[in-house]
Parts: structure tokens; C-alpha cells; sequence
């Protein structure tokens, strides 16, 4: 099966959580900083990691509707 790479997009910080081998339970890696480097430490994990899948987080706001978080992402 396929390892997956989440990632939690923020304008501060981004959350990083990679998958099982079997690919039904995700743990929490690391925060990282949201700055000129976020590209580098991503591609890192995709490459140690073997990921195959990246899903990337969708901000809703308290309602369900997108707002300038979601714009950013």
C-alpha cells in the first residue's frame, strides 16, 4: 500500500504526519516553520519517507465556508 504525506498548511507553521505501510492510521512528525525552506524539509520526508500520496489540508472556517486561509492554501 501507499505511504501518505499530510501536511496542515499555516502561515506560521505547517504540520507534517506521514502514514502507516498500510496506510489506515497517520502520526503526527513534526511542526515546522513556514518559511523559505518548507519546500526543502517536504521533499526530504517525500524521499526518506517513500511517500506516494500527499494530501494537504482544507481550511474551513466555523461555518464550513472557505475563507482567506483556505485562498492561501
Amino acid at each position: 500500500m501507499a505511504k501518505i504525506l499530510g501536511i496542515d498548511h499555516g502561515a506560521v507553521r505547517v504540520g507534517i504526519a506521514v502514514s502507516d505501510e498500510s496506510s489506515s492510521i497517520a502520526f503526527g512528525r513534526e511542526v515546522i516553520p513556514n518559511n523559505k525552506d518548507i519546500f526543502k524539509k517536504i521533499l526530504k520526508y517525500i524521499s526518506d519517507e517513500n511517500i506516494t500520496i500527499i494530501v494537504l489540508g482544507y481550511p474551513l472556517n466555523l461555518k464550513g465556508e472557505r475563507s482567506e486561509q483556505t485562498k492561501d492554501v
